[in-house]
This record gives C-alpha cells, structure tokens and sequence, in this order.
C-alpha cells in the first residue's frame, strides 16, 4: 500500500470511527425513549431489540464477504451511508416507518466496523505492527468517545427538540462518517495503481516470499485466537454488563449512576491513547513488544475484573466498590480488545482482514444472545460471571505465554532486511 493511503487510513479511520460512532450511541440513548412514546410495549421493545440484533449480524457478513472481494473501503462506504440514511429516515418519516428505518441503521453500522480494522490491517502490515497497534488503540477511543459523550448529548438534545432532534443530529454524524468514508477509499483507489511491486526497491528493499500456505496459517491463527478469545469477553463483559446494569442503580442517586456509566469509556479513552502513543515510540525506538502478551494481560485483568464483580456487587454494594470493579474491567478492555484484533486481522491472504474481524464481532453476538437463553435471574447470570472470570484468566494467561511462539507464525509476513 502506498504511503498516501496507508497515511490516510491512519488519518480518517479513527475520524470514521468516532463520527459513526457519535451517531450510533446517540440514536441508541433515545431509543428505548422513543419506542416508548410512540405507544410500544416494552415486550415489542424488547423483540425488536432482537431482530435488530440479527440485522447487525447479516451487517457482519456482509462487510466480510464484501472487502475479500473488493477490500475494505467499498463496506465502509456502504456502511456508513446506510448508517446515515437509517438514522435520517427515522428523524424524518412516520412512526410506522421506524423499524425499517433504524434496521438500515443497525445493517450499516454492523458493516462499519469490521471495514474500519480491515481497512487499517491492510494499510499497516509486516514491520509496521507497532503503529498497527497504535492505530487500533486510537479507534477504540475514538469509539468510546461516542459512548462517553452521547448520553449527555443526547439528554440535552431531547430536551430542547424531542427524541427527532436527536435522530436527525445522530444522522448528521454518521452522514460525516459517510464523507470521510468516501474520500478514504477515493484516497486509496487513485494510489492503488501507483503502488509499487512488492519487490521493488521502493517498498524498502526486496521481499521475501513465504510459502504459499504461510498466509493461510497465519489466517488459521487469527481466525482461532478470535474465536477462543470470543467466549471468556462475551462472558465475563458481556455477563457483567447484563448482571449489573440494573443493580448499579438500585440505591443511588441518578447523578451517582450517570458517573458511573461515564466510568468505564472515560478509563477505555485514558488507556488507549496511553498505549497508541507508547506503540508509536517503540515504533520509533525498534523495538517490539507482542501485541498478543498485552492483550493476554489484558483479559487476564479483565477476568479479575468480572471476578471482583461477581463476589462484591450487590444491592448493597457502595459506590467506591463499584466504581473500582468498573475501572478493573475498563483497563483489561483497553489493553486486550484492540491489540488482539490488531494481532489477529494482521498480514492476512485475500483480504481476509475485515473478515476476521467481523468473525470476532460476530462471535461475541452470538454468544452473549445465547447466555441469555440460559437464565435471565441474577443468579443464573452471576454463575455465568463466574464461569466467565476463570475463562478470561486461563485464557489471558495462556495467551500471554504464547506470544512469543507466536510470533514466528506472523513473522513470516515481515520483509527481509
């Protein structure tokens, strides 16, 4: 890739990011509020939740099979004007309307982002795995700054122009998203065809050329660690999130709960743009630090995060003891998410990169939809917890220990010296 779009991509992917995300979590802290007002019960609520939640999945797949074929931007793009078109249609059309409407929303933003971390992938391979990391790190706080901002936006949205006036600035951002997203793949479509061999001297010297099957292994790889790593996140996080979500609330004030719910994307931002600027110094210094011991640290912190959660919230649980179990949770979701997709999408065959990433995505979906078939009583979920805490331990530990070996699997891709 050249150097104008691999730049680019660094540039406008975590801008998609944050753009599409502002419009996403926007459009989600009304929603229940809108459905609400507009006469739906809270069990039609409830089974449009999960429809929406298998539309977001058909998103995945489509990103997946989209970018193998034609590369990441072209999902991207479609995404995010299906996002955009979604939200807008909502602000703007009847109320009967709004099913359909925000499923295009859910469909784009399900194609969004396995696009922006194949697009990513694909720009910064081989030796370029440390500012690959750092560029992960800054999408995931682009992210969480959606999630960090929207709720008080969207609060004083509301209260000047209605639940519309939300959906229509929740549109306006993902329309921004939608430019970006354009102008990326305009960026990457006129320098593809000034791109270089991989074997000219302008790539920095010759490459040397694995075995055919070396690209397959490292997809294999990849596509496994997703899928293993998929289970003890979808429930030691996932299961946390649905364990005490309404516990965090009983006994607080609303301005307690509200800060509380600022916690965990406020320590996700800190932590991640730490670690991006810490991974563009050892870029800069040459030096190298496995992105899959980080991350096997990471859910291994998680693990005692879900753990804690598990043992000390209750109804009675004070605020400090909460908050501290939050911030335990966010730091192991900071170190551990974004290096493993970076680890695992990287220096893939095939543009495989947004289709593995949309396997990660698609896992832990499914996984936490079927968690809810096993119990939906406190004390099924909390078993759950427990069950998810050893998992995220075992697994973070037995990641971190094999980081190294691992690493002569991705070596392959690097170019000789």
């Amino acid at each position: 890739m050249s150097n104008a779009s691999r730049w680019a991509s660094a540039i406008l992917a975590p801008l998609i990011a944050l753009f599409a995300g502002m419009g996403w979590y926007l459009s989600r802290s009304v929603l229940f509020a809108y459905a609400m007002d507009a006469g739906l019960a809270s069990e039609d609520v409830r089974a449009m939740h999960t429809t929406q939640s298998y539309v977001g999945m058909l998103g995945l797949v489509f990103a997946g099979v989209i970018a193998i074929a034609l590369g990441p931007s072209l999902p991207l793009i479609l995404g995010a004007g299906a996002l955009s078109a979604g939200l807008l249609a909502v602000a703007v059309l009847p109320i009967d309307a709004a099913p359909l409407a925000f499923g295009l929303a859910v469909l784009g933003h399900g194609m969004i982002m396995p696009a922006i971390y194949g697009a990513l992938a694909r720009a910064f391979d081989g030796e370029l795995e440390s500012l690959r990391n750092a560029a992960f790190l800054v999408v995931v706080a682009a992210l969480n700054v959606g999630g960090f901002a929207s709720p008080l936006l969207g609060s004083s949205l509301r209260e000047v122009g209605g639940t519309r006036s939300v959906f229509l600035s929740a549109g306006a951002f993902a329309a921004f998203a939608l430019v970006l997203a354009a102008i990326l793949g305009v960026i990457v479509l006129m320098t593809r065809k000034k791109e270089q061999p991989e074997s000219s001297p302008a790539r920095g010297g010759p490459r040397d050329k694995p075995a055919p099957s070396a690209g397959w292994i490292r997809a294999g790889v990849g596509a496994g660690l997703v899928v293993v790593c998929a289970v003890p996140w979808a429930l030691s996080a996932g299961t946390a999130m649905w364990l005490l979500a309404p516990e965090l609330r009983y006994g607080m004030r609303e301005m307690e709960a509200s800060r509380l719910d600022l916690l965990n994307p406020a320590v996700v931002i800190a932590l991640s743009l730490l670690g991006a600027v810490v991974f563009v110094v050892l870029h800069a210094l040459r030096s190298k630090v496995p992105a899959l011991l980080v991350a096997g640290l990471g859910l291994a912190v998680l693990g005692v995060g879900a753990a804690l959660s598990a043992a000390l919230i209750d109804d009675d649980a004070r605020l400090v003891t909460v908050g501290a179990v939050l911030v335990i949770g966010a730091i192991g979701e900071a170190l551990f998410m974004p290096l493993l997709l970076s680890r695992a999408t990287g220096d893939l065959p095939l543009r495989l990169e947004t289709a593995v990433a949309a396997a990660w995505i698609l896992a832990i979906r499914v996984i936490m939809m079927l968690t809810a078939f096993v119990s939906d009583e406190p004390s099924g979920q909390r078993a759950l917890l427990w069950v998810g805490a050893l998992a995220a331990l075992v697994v973070g530990v037995g990641l971190a220990a094999a980081s190294f070996p691992l690493r002569r699997v991705f070596a392959l891709a690097e170019p000789a010296r």
